[in-house]
């Protein structure tokens, strides 16, 4: 008879209130929340890339030769300038920062290379002795100007003249050698000028007839005479440049900078290593932590079973160290919020798979089962993987007769079910663990499961038993878990985090949601601290993480034999354990 009423109802309604509360929906992850889990994910690659440039910059810096630099600061001046030494006030036509830069060309001329390199005879520095004179002389010319830098000063007429060089001293020098024989050069060519162009008004003046000076003639020389006056002074007094600051050794050298170049280095690695995590990630198709899971899903996540718990024996049962502690732990929590998926609807059968093998289905099935037990619940768990059979070794029981035998009726029901001792369990206390083996190997396990024969053997315990664990085959290599979905009340979809590829993932839940539309939900498996994501409140360390109420100096309970069921009667007594 089914239930009816207003207290059923309010039951319903506190126990979707309760599910709600538990599973509330995934939190968007910000940008920062990203990058922090990019970086977090990949802080191996970061440092090992940061840690690879810094130490190219300090091999580049301890093999490099130190560069010292020789600054000389050369001051040009307009040429109205000059003029106006004469005595005739001339304003200026250039600004400074404009004589600055048409002085910057006069600099850099191979003229003034050429007189610093005939400065140092045959011998140049920096250029091997063994060379013919004229190719030294060139090479050093060469070297010269691969070392010379020319600027202008900000807003002034002056040039700044810089020389590297691995010797302070020489550098300072050919720095100032550099500035003085621009200024010979500059200046001795304008004052060439002058003196040619005083040379043609000579010339113009003696063409000129001698007449008084109230003549034409006689006032047209009078000014050809002053003009050439002026020429002539300019040609010994003009100075279109000068040296305004000489170069002096410097203490310490420019080139290599150790720590700006180690500085400089650690953020290139940095970021380098930022973009191949990104590059990483963007070619990663795996399921990264919980949030990514449930995004990809769109599945609740209702268990989440350390990567230290997989593979164990029997948690409690056979396995009494901290692992099986905390495969018990989630195995209890595992059971508690199994009530709050699809609330409206009874959670007797329950199936355990996953999309491939490997993600620790076999773990969370006993897990769930031993905690359902001890919760007080007649728990029955069945090994339905009849091609790679696992649970009756975790319990440490035979694996024959079992299943497979019953439902090719070679065996009667009290054969198959095995009877599991829980420590610190009373044996008159309710509840109580059962456990059917997956029985000998058959060549077509998916035509036993699909016989009427086992949708009547599920009929049958579910009449005596309040919680039923099956431990299927991976659903997406055979076709063995498709069969039990009709039958069951839940799906539990086993999702190892940061190993399978979430391809697999969404394969497995569209196989399911075209046998159901609810009734599945998600266990993630293998998580890590980083794993847990936003939402994750149940992370571990590593397989030294201890939590539980155990104490490590008492003996380990001892386990009790195990207990045939009844072999007479039929019905639900037939499957009960005595």
């Amino acid at each position: 008879m089914a239930l009816a009423g207003p207290g059923v109802e309010q039951l319903g309604a506190r126990r979707r209130a309760r599910a709600t509360a538990m599973n509330p929906e995934p939190q968007e992850q910000t940008g920062l929340d990203d990058l922090w889990s990019l970086v977090a994910d990949n802080r191996w690659l970061i440092i090992l890339t940061t840690m690879i440039a810094v130490g190219a910059s300090l091999f580049v810096s301890l093999r490099a030769v130190p560069q010292y630099e020789g600054t000389a600061k050369l001051a040009f001046s307009d040429p109205s300038s000059d003029v106006s030494l004469t005595g005739v006030p001339v304003a200026p036509t250039q600004q400074p920062a404009q004589v600055a830069a048409a002085g910057v060309a006069q600099v850099q001329r191979s003229g003034v290379l050429v007189r610093v390199a005939r400065l140092f005879g045959d011998q140049p520095p920096g250029v091997s002795r063994q060379l013919p004179p004229l190719v030294r002389q060139q090479r050093f010319i060469d070297r010269l100007r691969d070392n010379l830098s020319v600027s202008v000063e900000p807003d002034s007429n002056l040039v700044a003249i810089k020389v590297r060089w691995p010797d302070a001293l020489l550098a300072a020098q050919l720095a100032n050698r550099v500035g003085e024989q621009t200024v010979e050069l500059v200046t001795s060519q304008e004052r060439r000028q002058y003196e040619a162009r005083a040379g043609e008004l000579k010339l113009r003046l003696d063409a000129l007839p001698r007449s008084g000076p109230q003549t034409a003639a006689g006032a047209s020389r009078k000014e050809l005479q002053d003009q050439r006056s002026r020429l002539l002074a300019l040609s010994t007094l003009a100075r279109p440049v000068q040296q305004a600051t000489r170069a002096e050794p410097a203490a310490d050298p420019v080139s290599p900078r150790p720590v700006f170049l180690a500085v400089l280095s650690a953020v290139i690695g940095l970021l380098a290593g930022l973009l191949l995590a990104a590059l990483r990630r963007a070619f990663d198709r795996r399921i990264r932590d919980v949030t990514d899971l449930e995004r990809v899903l769109d599945l609740p996540t209702i268990g989440h079973f350390a990567v230290a718990t997989l593979g164990i024996d029997a948690p409690m049962v056979r396995d009494h160290s901290s692992r099986g502690e905390m495969a018990a732990d989630a195995g209890r929590v595992l059971r508690n919020n199994l009530g709050f998926v699809h609330v409206d609807a009874p959670h007797q059968v329950v199936v355990v798979t996953s999309g491939l093998e490997g993600e620790g289905k076999s773990t969370v099935a006993a897990s769930l089962a031993v905690a359902s037990a001890y919760a007080g619940d007649r728990t029955l768990l069945i090994d339905v993987d009849l091609r790679r059979p696992i649970v009756a070794h975790r319990f440490g029981i035979a694996d024959e007769p079992g299943l497979s035998d019953y439902l090719a009726r070679r065996v009667e029901p009290a054969d198959v079910i095995r009877s599991i001792a829980l420590p610190d369990l009373d044996r008159d206390a309710p509840g109580g663990l059962t456990v059917i083996p997956a029985g000998r190997g058959v060549p077509r396990p998916a035509d036993l499961l699909e016989s009427a024969r086992f949708a009547d053997f599920i009929t049958e315990v579910r009449e005596a038993y309040d919680l039923i664990v099956l431990d299927t085959a991976p659903l997406l290599p055979v076709p063995d878990t498709t069969a039990l979905v009709p039958v069951s009340d839940m799906v539990l979809l086993c999702c190892r985090i940061d190993r399978v590829d979430r391809d697999v993932f969404v394969a497995a839940r569209d196989a399911l949601r075209r046998l159901r539309e609810n009734g599945i939900a998600t266990v993630a498996t293998g998580i890590t601290r980083r794993h847990a994501g936003r939402r994750g409140a149940y992370s571990y360390r590593d397989a030294n993480y201890y939590y539980g109420y155990a104490n490590h100096g008492e003996a380990k309970p001892r386990r009790r034999r195990e207990r045939p069921g009844r072999r007479h009667g039929r019905g639900r007594w037939r499957w009960r354990r005595r």
